[in-house]
């Protein structure tokens, strides 16, 4: 989050020993956050940088008779990871409008099949009060003695 390694490889030298050069550039202010220089390889580790944010890196190589040209690379710092606090209080349950529906519909279906299971249940017993009172039995042979 707040550091960048890079290695490259060392070109031709034509025999003259060589000093390699790094630049750091904030790519959204192009203000220059570090320059660093390796005489032995190409290798530099940069530190304290800011996570989260894009910088252009410019590297080039000199010796005795003059510079390279340069080479501009682009590199981010990676951003720190999200922190979720809980304020105490449960979240809230979001249903789809689908799932309301099917949950409506069984619901009303449930509802209807307990009304008429408790209008059949009245009207069995009806008919036995009914039957009771007038004197027939199951059996349909009138008033048994």
């Amino acid at each position: 989050m707040t550091t960048l390694l890079i290695d490259c490889t060392p070109g031709d030298d034509g025999g003259l020993h060589q000093h390699f050069y790094l630049e750091v550039y904030a790519t959204a202010i192009q203000n220059l956050h570090t320059n660093l220089s390796s005489s032995a390889h190409p290798a530099f580790t940069v530190t304290s940088l800011q996570p989260g944010t894009q910088y252009t890196l410019v590297l080039y190589a000199a010796n005795a008779k003059g510079r390279s040209h340069t080479v501009s690379l682009t590199a981010a710092t990676l951003s720190p990871p999200e922190k979720h606090i809980s304020n105490g209080s449960f979240d809230q349950i979001v249903v789809n409008p689908v799932l309301g529906l099917l949950i409506a519909s069984v619901a009303s279906l449930v509802l209807i099949v307990i009304i008429v299971v408790v209008v059949i249940k009245i009207r069995s017993n009806n008919r036995r009060y009914d039957a009771k009172r007038t004197g027939i039995t199951n059996n349909g042979k009138g008033k048994s003695y």
